[in-house]
């Protein structure tokens, strides 16, 4: 488990203890995920892999929407 997380791109998060910072943090790697997704969507576009850019995209357009409901949260007034 060590080794995956020394090469991980999204790190383990420690020490959230309250609602605004946990969803601070889901955010921040979400919009992780939805960078990588879209490199791998361009790279399968690329090479004409045409199932791969289909199983993604509705993927993405849904964490799109998680991504702005998130920060919705997070900008609310208290």
């Amino acid at each position: 488990m060590s080794d995956y997380l020394a090469h991980a791109t999204i790190k383990e998060a420690k020490g959230l203890i309250d609602a605004e910072s946990t969803v601070k943090t889901v955010h921040e790697n979400l919009g992780l995920l939805l960078t990588l997704e879209r490199g791998i969507v361009s790279m399968a576009s690329k090479s004409d892999d045409e199932a791969t850019v289909d199983m993604l995209t509705p993927l993405i357009s849904a964490q799109e929407k998680v991504a702005w409901m998130l920060r919705a949260f997070n900008g609310k007034k208290k």
